[in-house]
C-alpha cells in the first residue's frame, strides 16, 4: 500500500491529506481491524488513490499485525458503508473523473484472500483502479510452474480473488481492470442493486465472476452491468507481460466460465458487454432460479469460449447479440494447457425454462461448431405454458466439431409438452436435418455475410445479402448491435446493413496481407490508388540502419497515444475531422500566409466546416475537404473562417486522389512533411470493419533538418543521423503480441505492422492521428498506451520508389 515517494492521497470529506499506507487499519491475521491502526475514513468519505503501485497483504504499510503463519488472513477491513444512495463512501483512482488513463495498481501478495473487501457493505463506489497480483500462478494449475505455491511461506507475489464481497447493497463498480489473480477476478454473492461499467475480468487462474459463495449465493434488485468484458478467464497471466498461459479446464482441476453463480435472483441486465475466450462456458446463468428472477441481454458477443457461449434460465430477453459458438477455440493454441472442446456439448446459445417461462430471442446472429446452435431445456414439469419467441434471427450452422460427418443443428429442446417454439423470420442455414422453412418468412439461404466461417466469422452483412430488410418490425430493436438505427423494414440478425458497416466488439483475427488489389476508400474515392506508397505493405522490408538511433531519439520508453477518441477535449472533437462535399460546393477564396509553398484556391469548404480542435482552439485547426465527385483532396493549416464566407489559412494543399502527383520538392501542405493528412487518419469506420489497408500519420517532438520519399518537406533545424526526417517509416516489431488487446486496437495495432507509420509533423511522441467519432471507445484506445518506442522499428523502403516525385511503389 505505498507509493514510492510518498505521495499524499486526498480525503474529500475535510480536505486533509491521507497516505493510502495510512487509510487502512493494521490488521489482525482475521482481518479484522485491530490496533494500533485505525481507520481515518468514515462513511461517506470519498478517498483518492494517486496513480502507482500499492502493495497489499502482508509486508504492505499498515499490516504490521498480520503473520506469516497464516498470511491469507492479511488482506483490508470492509470499506465503510456509505448513509445513503446519494452519498455513498467512494474509493476512487487518480482520473476517475478524465476517463481513467493511469488507474492505480493495487496487487496483492502472499496468498492474500483478497485485495478489496466489500463484506456486508451498503452505498459504497470503486472506480478507476486496477486490480492484479505479481505472479503468474494459479491456484491448483497441474504444472509446477504455474501452479501457486501453497505450501512453504513465503508464497510469493499472489493472491487468491480481486474484490470479495458478500451481502453487499447498492454497489457501483466502474473502470475496473482485474486481472492475473490466482483464483476469482470478483468472487460476490448475496447482493443487491449493483451496477458495473465498464470493468474488464481477465485472466484469473479459475474464473472471472464467481457467484457461487458459502451459504445462501441468492442475489436479488436489479443487477446492471454494461461494457463489461470477460475473457481469458480459467488461463494464467504471465507476469509482467500480461500474456495468457497454461490454459486450463475443470477434465484438470480448474474451473474456466467467465461468469458463474450459484443459486440466485435478480434482474440481471447485461448491455453492451463481451465474453470471449474463457475456458468452459462464457456467461453461465444457468442457475437463475429464486422466483422473480429475469434476464436481459443486449448488444452483446460471446465467442471462443470453450463451453456454452451464453447459458440462461427463467424469463428472458436476448437482442442484438452476436454469439460464436466456436467451442474449439483452444485446441491446439500454444497458450492452451488442457482444455476440452465443446464443454456441454457446445451448444451455442443454452436456454432453460421453468414452467410457465416466456423466452424472446430477437435479431441476433449465431453460429457454432458444437452440438446445437440452440439448446431449450425445460426445468421441472411443464404442461405447455412455456414459450419461445423467436424474431429476426440469423442461424448459420457448421460443421459439428465433435461429429465431423454431420453439421450442427438449429434447435434442440426437451422436456416439453408442447413445442415451445414460435420462430419466424429467420435466416437458417448449413444446419443438420434443416427444418427450414419453420415460419412462412423464413430464408432457407446462404445468409451472405462478410466472413461465415467459423474461425474469422464476420456478422456484417454483404451488399446482396437475403437478410436485408428481410425481418419484421414487430417487436424489433430501434437499434442494432452498433447502435444504429434500424428502418421500418429491419434485417435479419445483429447488423443492419451499412455500406461502411461498423463493428465494435466482434473478435477479429489478425491479418497481414499483401499488398491490396484495391485501395482504401473514403466517400466513395480512393485515397491514393492501390500501388501509392501510402497503400504499400511494409512488413517485409529491410529495418533502417539508423531505426535504433530514431527511436531512442523519439522515445524508446515513451508510449503510444491515440490523438483521437469520442467526445470533446477542450471544447473540440479529439482528432482531424474531415467533411466530404459534392462537386456542386461553392467555391469560396482563401488567403495564406505562406502562398508561395500553397496550392491557391477557391477551395469548396462548406461554411460549417469541421475544424480540428473547434471554432475556438489556436491550435493547428487543420480543415479536410473531399469533393467527391471528382475525388479531389483540400486540406488546410490554421484555416479560419471570415464575415464574408472567404478563409484565412496558414497553408493549403490540393491532392487528386486518382494520381502520384507529390508536391513540389521542398514545398508544405497542411502538414509540415508536405504529405497529405487524410490518408494517414485511423478512421473507426475502417477498425469497424476489421482492416486498416493503409499506414498510419504520426509525430515526434525532434525531427532531423531533412526528409525522405514520399515527404517533400522539413521543419527543423537539427543535424544529425539521431534525428530522423519527415517522411521516416516505422512499424511495430512483428513479435509484438496483439492477442490481449481488445479487438479494435488489434486492427490498428495490425495495420502498424504491415502498414507502418510515417512522420508527418513535430509534435508528442508516437501520437498517432485521427478522425473523431463518438462511437470510439476511449478506454479501449487508451490500450496502446501499452505499446513502447522499443516496440518499433524503422524501415527502409528506398527500394519501393518508383521515381522521386511520385507516390507510386513499386511491387
Amino acid at each position: 500500500m505505498h507509493r514510492p515517494g510518498g505521495r499524499a492521497l486526498s480525503r474529500q470529506r475535510d480536505g486533509s491529506a491521507l497516505r493510502l499506507g495510512s487509510s487502512l487499519p493494521a490488521l489482525q491475521p482475521s482481518g479484522e481491524a485491530g490496533e494500533p491502526g485505525t481507520l481515518r475514513i468514515v462513511g461517506g468519505d470519498t478517498l483518492i488513490i494517486a496513480s502507482g503501485s500499492y502493495t497489499m497483504g502482508l509486508g504492505a504499510p499498515g499490516a504490521d499485525l498480520c503473520s506469516s503463519d497464516y498470511p491469507w488472513d492479511c488482506y483490508m477491513p470492509p470499506i465503510p458503508s456509505g448513509p445513503g444512495a446519494a452519498h455513498p463512501t467512494r474509493i476512487l483512482g487518480q482520473g476517475w473523473d478524465s476517463g481513467c488513463p493511469d488507474p492505480p495498481e493495487l496487487w496483492g501478495r502472499e496468498r492474500a484472500a483478497m485485495v478489496l473487501n466489500l463484506t456486508d457493505v451498503s452505498h459504497v463506489e470503486i472506480a478507476c483502479l486496477e486490480i492484479t497480483d505479481h505472479a503468474a500462478c494459479a491456484d491448483g494449475h497441474p504444472v509446477a510452474g504455474l501452479a501457486c505455491d501453497r505450501d512453504v511461506y513465503s508464497y510469493g507475489d499472489w493472491a487468491a480473488d480481486g474484490l470479495y464481497a458478500e451481502d453487499a447493497v447498492s454497489v457501483t463498480l466502474r473502470h475496473l481492470n482485474i486481472h492475473g489473480l490466482a483464483e476469482a477476478g470478483v468472487r460476490a454473492g448475496r447482493l443487491t442493486d449493483w451496477t458495473v461499467e465498464d470493468v474488464r475480468l481477465a485472466a484469473n487462474g479459475l474464473i472471472g465472476w464467481e457467484g457461487d459463495i458459502d451459504d445462501d449465493d441468492a442475489n436479488s434488485g436489479t443487477l446492471v452491468f454494461r461494457r463489461w468484458t470477460v475473457e481469458w478467464n480459467g488461463c494464467v497471466e504471465t507476469y509482467p507481460g500480461g500474456q495468457p498461459t497454461g490454459c486450463w479446464d475443470e477434465n484438470v482441476g480448474g474451473y474456466g466460465d467467465g461468469v458463474g453463480t450459484g443459486e440466485t435472483g435478480g434482474h440481471w441486465i447485461i448491455k453492451d458487454s463481451a465474453f470471449l475466450h474463457n475456458t468452459s462456458d462464457g456467461l453461465d446463468l444457468l442457475y437463475t432460479r429464486v422466483a422473480g428472477s429475469r434476464i436481459e441481454i443486449r448488444r452483446t458477443i460471446a465467442e471462443g469460449n470453450a463451453g456454452n457461449q451464453i447459458k440462461t434460465n427463467g424469463p428472458t430477453w436476448i437482442e442484438n447479440s452476436i454469439i460464436v459458438g466456436n467451442c474449439g477455440y483452444f485446441e491446439g493454441r500454444s497458450f492452451t494447457y488442457a482444455v476440452g472442446r465443446c464443454r456441454a456439448y457446445g451448444n451455442s446459445l443454452a436456454l432453460n425454462l421453468q414452467p410457465g417461462d416466456g423466452v424472446t430471442v430477437t435479431n441476433n446472429t449465431l453460429t457454432g461448431e458444437g452440438d446445437c446452435l440452440v439448446e431449450v431445456i425445460c426445468e421441472g414439469n411443464c404442461t405447455g405454458g412455456e414459450a419461445v419467441h423467436m424474431r429476426n434471427n440469423l442461424f448459420l450452422g457448421q460443421t459439428d466439431l465433435t461429429s465431423p460427418e454431420e453439421n450442427t443443428c438449429w434447435v434442440y429442446q426437451d422436456n416439453f409438452a408442447t413445442d415451445p417454439l414460435d420462430a419466424d423470420y429467420a435466416i437458417i442455414h448449413n444446419v443438420k436435418e434443416n427444418p427450414c422453412p419453420v415460419g412462412p418468412h423464413d430464408i432457407c439461404q446462404p445468409p451472405g455475410l462478410l466472413n461465415e466461417a467459423i474461425d474469422g466469422f464476420d456478422a456484417h452483412l454483404q451488399a446482396d445479402s437475403l437478410a436485408i430488410d428481410a425481418g419484421t418490425a414487430a417487436g424489433a430493436p430501434l437499434d442494432d448491435f452498433d447502435g444504429h438505427h434500424r428502418d421500418v423494414a429491419p434485417d435479419i440478425g445483429a447488423y443492419e446493413y451499412l455500406a461502411l458497416s461498423p463493428q465494435a466488439y466482434l473478435p477479429l483475427l489478425s491479418r497481414s496481407p499483401a499488398a491490396s488489389a484495391t485501395a482504401p476508400q473514403v466517400s466513395g474515392c480512393d485515397l491514393f490508388p492501390a500501388d501509392n506508397i501510402w497503400n504499400r505493405p511494409v512488413d517485409g522490408l529491410p529495418v533502417h540502419d539508423n531505426s535504433a538511433a530514431y527511436v531512442n531519439t523519439i522515445g524508446a520508453a515513451a508510449h503510444v497515444h491515440a490523438d483521437f477518441g469520442a467526445g470533446l477535449w477542450e471544447g473540440g472533437p479529439i482528432g482531424i475531422p474531415y467533411v466530404d462535399v459534392p462537386g456542386t460546393q461553392p467555391p469560396v477564396d482563401v488567403a495564406f500566409d505562406y502562398a508561395g509553398e500553397s496550392d491557391p484556391g477557391p477551395y469548396p469548404i462548406p461554411p460549417d466546416a469541421p475544424i480540428e480542435g473547434g471554432p475556438a482552439s489556436d491550435g493547428d485547426r487543420h480543415v479536410l475537404v473531399v469533393e467527391r465527385d471528382g475525388c479531389i483532396l483540400y486540406e488546410l493549416f490554421y484555416a479560419w473562417p471570415q464575415p464574408d464566407g472567404s478563409w484565412e489559412a496558414g497553408s493549403g494543399a490540393v491532392f487528386d486522389l486518382g494520381s502520384h502527383a507529390l508536391r513540389p520538392a521542398g514545398w508544405t501542405s497542411a502538414d509540415a512533411a508536405g504529405l497529405p493528412i487524410l490518408p494517414g487518419l485511423v478512421r473507426y469506420e475502417e477498425v469497424a470493419a476489421g482492416e486498416i489497408r493503409h499506414a498510419l500519420r504520426f509525430t515526434a517532438p525532434q525531427t532531423q533538418d531533412g526528409y525522405v520519399w514520399p515527404a517533400r518537406h522539413e521543419a527543423s533545424n537539427l543535424q544529425g543521423d539521431q534525428y530522423p526526417p519527415m517522411g521516416q517509416r516505422f512499424r511495430l516489431r512483428t513479435d509484438f503480441d496483439l492477442s490481449t488487446f481488445s479487438p479494435e486496437v488489434q486492427v490498428i495495432l495490425q495495420a502498424l505492422k504491415t502498414y507502418g507509420m510515417m512522420l508527418a509533423d513535430n509534435g508528442s511522441a508516437w501520437y498517432i492521428s485521427g478522425a473523431p467519432d463518438e462511437r470510439w471507445d476511449n478506454d479501449a484506445l487508451h490500450e496502446l498506451h501499452q505499446v513502447h518506442g522499443a516496440d518499433f522499428e524503422a524501415v527502409d523502403v528506398s527500394a519501393l520508389m518508383v521515381g522521386p516525385d511520385s507516390g507510386q511503389a513499386s511491387q
